[in-house]
C-alpha cells in the first residue's frame, strides 16, 4: 500500500525514494489525487476496509491489527470516536510493521500513517 501526502508536497517526484522520504510509499505504483473536500479519515477506513478481504489470515499482527484499525476508524467517522484513539492506533501500526509475516501485513498501516501525519488534524476533528 501507498501513503498520503498534502497538496503542499504535490511537486514531490514520482519515485520511490522521495515518496518513501516523505513517507508516502509508492506502492503499487497507483496514484490516486483527491480534492479538499475529501475526508481522509474516510479514505484510510477506505483503504483498510480493502485490506481486511486481502490478508490471508495466517499471520495474527495483519489479521487482528486491520480488524482493530479498521474498528477504531469505523468509530471514529461513524462520531464515536475517543481520546486515547489515534494513540492506539499508532502502536497497533507499529507492531503490524513489524512482527507481520509478509509485505502487505508490513505496508497495510502505511494509508493511515500518511494520513496521520498529514491530516491529523482530521482525525481529532471528528473525535472532539
Amino acid at each position: 500500500m501507498g501513503g498520503s501526502i498534502p497538496e503542499s508536497l504535490i511537486d514531490t517526484p514520482l519515485d520511490f525514494d522521495a515518496l518513501k522520504k516523505v513517507g508516502a510509499p509508492m506502492g503499487a505504483g497507483a496514484l490516486m489525487v483527491m480534492d479538499e473536500d475529501t475526508d481522509m479519515v474516510e479514505m484510510a477506513k477506505f483503504f483498510l476496509t480493502f485490506l481486511t478481504n486481502e490478508s490471508c489470515g495466517k499471520c495474527v499482527p495483519c489479521r487482528e491489527g486491520i480488524r482493530q484499525l479498521l474498528k477504531i476508524l469505523a468509530d471514529i467517522c461513524d462520531g464515536k470516536g475517543k481520546k486515547g484513539d489515534i494513540e492506539v492506533m499508532e502502536e497497533i501500526a507499529e507492531v503490524m510493521s513489524a512482527a507481520s509475516l509478509c509485505s502487505l501485513g508490513k505496508t497495510a498501516t502505511d494509508p493511515l500513517r500518511g494520513t496521520l501525519k498529514y491530516f491529523r488534524e482530521e482525525y481529532e476533528a471528528n473525535i472532539h
